[in-house]
């Protein structure tokens, strides 16, 4: 069996706690994790 990465543990974490959007999981692991892991890159802006 494959071992997961930190980022798949946290992302499967986050939606054991409740059903989310992509942005809200995203916002979610930031607020919580993003002091001191950045594994996650800084969204793009959107264009509109």
């Amino acid at each position: 069996m494959a071992r997961r990465s930190h980022t798949e543990t946290a992302v499967l974490g986050a939606l054991n706690l409740q059903p989310m959007t992509a942005y809200a999981l995203r916002e979610a692991i930031r607020d919580v994790l993003g002091h001191f892991w950045s594994e996650l890159p800084s969204p793009e802006p959107m264009e509109v």
